[in-house]
This record gives structure tokens, sequence and C-alpha cells, in this order.
């Protein structure tokens, strides 16, 4: 059995704060690695999020991956190119470092790479970001001779219902035909950051997700891929507990600007996780919010990796409460209170004063 450890969108930054960060995540994966006594380490492009990083990082990098090398004898780690690791390189390339990993492949020197094992009946066709794969009918392909050929690529799959983040996830589309002309079983991915495994053409296709939290959104445990390779292509998807997770919170405030108590929320924090909070409603007194937010800071910044309270979404006016209107409002969302047990319903039901107030301060205002 050959078993490989298969992993996407690292992007190790050399920014103050999130470079140790991200290298305790490539650290947790160069330990997997080991403890799944992988055969090949894959890192399936944008493993950097700036050529910048790459050219700060790359002693570093070599250095984590040595521990693996020294414990693990005949381990290949490829690491491909993706659309990061060309940001701002001003037509430099990643061969002039030393990263130390078995093979680079990056677009500027080839469209592709046939990596062949023939003792593990295992070949590796890596595919560099590119822009643009149209030109795919023209390669010129070896003729599969191992069992099992698998595509090491970095983009975007047209009509795979791959869910995608952004615009960004959108870009650099491949045909799954180009996998099943260049005879592939197994396609290794990066660039979206969402975890997928599904099957196109007689192709498997994978998607292990970004390994860290990189952005806003990225809502979920981070994964690497496991794949075996035997008698047939099996996959396991492997949690990785230092890149934490993306938690996003709406939170409704009173119109005396107070909140409800956030200490249960916070009992499910980890100390890697990036928690964002938004507050949200109709407040009497703006002054409030400054405190409230000092407060949470206090309660909470030293306990996780990042904290980031947004206050667009909180709306001032003062005497609301003494409004007609709004008594009445208020009277009758108080008596429509579900029980707190039932946490849907309360989330609602905190949103709905929001959406209320706000409604009756338009109209105030607008003078009906």
């Amino acid at each position: 059995m050959k078993r490989i450890l298969h992993c996407a969108d690292l992007h190790l930054t050399h920014e103050t704060g999130e470079s140790d960060y991200s290298f305790r995540v490539l650290e947790e994966i160069v330990s997997l690695a080991q403890r799944e006594n992988v055969d090949f380490l894959i890192f399936c492009g944008d493993t950097f999020d700036t050529f910048k990083s790459a050219e700060v990082l790359c002693e570093r990098f070599r250095k984590t991956l040595k521990r693996l090398y020294n414990l693990k004898e005949g381990l290949f780690t490829i690491l491909l190119a993706g659309n990061h690791e060309m940001l701002d390189s001003r037509d430099r390339t990643l061969s002039s470092m030393d990263f130390g990993v078995s093979a680079l492949a990056e677009a500027s020197s080839f469209k592709f790479k046939l990596f062949s094992f023939p003792d593990k009946e295992l070949e590796f066709l890596a595919i560099p970001h590119r822009s643009n794969y149209s030109d795919y009918l023209e390669w010129i392909v070896p003729e599969k001779k191992s069992r099992f050929r698998l595509a090491v690529a970095h983009g975007s799959i047209a009509g795979l219902g791959v869910p995608v983040f952004d615009e960004e996830e959108r870009g650099s589309v491949m045909d799954t035909d180009l996998f099943r002309r260049l005879s592939i079983d197994y396609a290794l991915l990066g660039h979206i950051h969402t975890h997928f495994l599904g099957e196109c053409d007689g192709v498997l296709l994978t998607y292990p997700g970004s390994a860290r939290v990189w952005r806003k959104g990225e809502i979920g445990p981070r994964y690497v891929n496991i794949i075996e390779v035997c008698e047939e292509i099996k996959l396991k998807k492997v949690g990785l507990p230092s890149a934490g997770e993306y938690r996003f919170y709406r939170l409704p405030l009173t119109l005396e600007g107070n909140l409800s108590p956030t200490e249960e929320l916070a009992e499910s924090w980890g100390v890697n996780d990036f928690i964002h909070i938004s507050l949200t409603g109709v407040v009497e007194n703006q002054s409030s919010i400054s405190s409230l937010e000092r407060e949470l800071r206090k309660s909470y910044e030293d306990k996780v990796r990042r904290l980031e309270i947004e206050r667009e979404d909180i709306i001032s006016r003062e005497g609301i409460s003494k409004h007609p209107l709004a008594v009445k409002f208020l009277q009758l969302w108080k008596e429509a209170e579900p029980e707190p047990e039932d946490g849907e319903a309360f989330k609602a039901w905190l949103r709905a004063r929001s959406l209320g107030l706000k409604k009756i301060k338009e109209r105030i205002e607008s003078g009906r």
C-alpha cells in the first residue's frame, strides 16, 4: 500500500501575527505525515500567500520539512505553484529558491511534468497553475505505464458544482476532459478552499480545502487528505486542530446598548479560532458601544487567535424607546419570546427586535 498526504492552500505568510500561526499548521501537517507513514507529501498550490512570503519563509519551510525527511527515508515531496506564489513575482521564479522539496512544479518552466514510480505502480502528472489551460489538446503526454496516474493541479473544474467562495476561486478553469485525455485516475487539486470529493467522466477529483483559516467565511474544520493506493484508491479526510475555525456571530443589542451574555458562546472557542462578531440593532446612545467593545476585547482577545468586532450595523436613535410605536412593538415582541433552549427560534426572535426597531426608526424619521 502507498500512502499520500494531500494538502493545499496553506497560504504561509510572513505577515506579523499570522506567520507563526500558519507555520503551526505546517508543523501539524508534517507531524501527521510522520504519524501516517506517508510515502508522498503533495502541496497542491498556494502553499505561500505571495512570492514575497515564499522568499522570506523559504529557509523556515525547508527546515520544517527536513525533520520529516530525517524520519522517513524515501519520502517524495511535490511543491506545486499556485496563483498566489506568483503574486508580485515580477517575472521571478520559485526555482531560484531551495525549499527542500523533491520536486518543484511551476508554469514558467513547463506546462506539466511527469513523475514516475514504477516500483509503486504510481505516476504523478503535475500541472502548475496557469490562467488558461485551453491548449491542453496540444499537450504531448507520455503514455501511461503505471497502474495509477494521479494529477496534481491548482484551479477550478468546469461544471463540477464545487461551492466557491469568491471570484478568485472561479478563475483558472480546467475542463474535466483534460484529465480524461491525460489518462488520470485521480486528481489531487488545490485552489477551492472547501473540502470536496466527487467523480466526473470516470475520474475521481478531490480538494482538501484550505489547510488553515485564511479569510473570513471559511467556516468549519480545516482538512488534509490521506490517500491510500492499493488495489483501489481510498481517501480519508483528517482535521487540523491547529488551524482552528472561523466562527461568525451576529449579536443584537438592546436599546440601552447591552448585549446578551456571551460566556456560553465562548465555551466552544479554541485558542486557534478566528472569532468575528457583528454587533447589530438600534440603540439610544452610541457612546455605550465603545465601552462594550472594550469589554469584549478584554474578556476574549487573549483567548482566541483573532477577534474581529464590527459596529457598522448599529443604528443610533435617541428617545426611540418612548415612541408609542416602539413601546407597542416591544410589548408584542416580549410576549412572543421563545424558550432559550430553542436556539434557532431564540436567535430569530432577537433578530426580529433589531429589524422591527430599524423599520420604526425609518418611519419616525420620514414623519409618517
